[in-house]
């Protein structure tokens, strides 16, 4: 017997409030261990991936280190435009479920 991790990432029974929206709020909060729980994405059982710990660790730090080291604000397009900002989105489209657009700015400064 085998599963399909992209049907079962999307189960209505697992994921009831739109398991195609993006909502990574649903992972907090008191339904959260049994969320995580119910996740496939490193595998199950016996064929688990034996560097899932070491890529959660590495994802923490990288979080970490681009708090860290810039300022993360909302995007404001009149006050953006304004002062000269430009912006090159990639992906997704603008005005989709999920995006959040933001201005990322070096926190310090190089010194050369």
């Amino acid at each position: 017997m085998s599963f399909t991790p992209s049907f079962l990432e999307r189960d209505p029974i697992l994921f009831p409030d739109e398991p195609e929206k993006f909502k990574p709020e649903r992972w907090l909060g008191p339904d959260g261990a049994k969320m995580k729980r119910d996740s496939i994405t490193f595998g199950t059982g016996t064929r688990t991936c034996l560097g899932q710990f070491l890529a959660r660790q590495v994802l923490r730090k990288t979080l970490a280190c681009i708090v860290y080291n810039f300022d993360i604000s909302a995007w404001d397009g009149e006050k953006d435009a304004a002062e000269g900002y430009r912006y090159l989105v990639t992906y997704p489209r603008c005005e989709q479920d999920g995006t959040f657009l933001c201005r990322i700015e070096s926190r310090f400064r190089a010194i050369c």
